[in-house]
């Protein structure tokens, strides 16, 4: 099973969380990529291209509502 970036949203909420540390975040106009590690996997999550997580720091992420 694998996680979309998509399908994940920055910052605390309803449903699932995900915490990892931001290994890099790629600024791609209307949208970043932020790339980490997460039980050992790569994981990538696409947020607003406007949020700029530390990289180094731990980031929190939730799942979107319906996937």
């Amino acid at each position: 099973m694998g996680i979309r970036p998509e399908h994940l949203l920055s910052g605390e909420g309803e449903g699932p969380m995900l915490r990892f540390a931001v290994e890099s975040v790629e600024a791609l106009g209307a949208d970043s990529m932020v790339h980490g590690v997460l039980a050992g996997a790569p994981v990538v999550a696409r947020i607003d291209g406007h949020i700029f997580p530390p990289v180094g720091e731990a980031a929190v992420f939730r799942a979107r509502p319906g996937t």
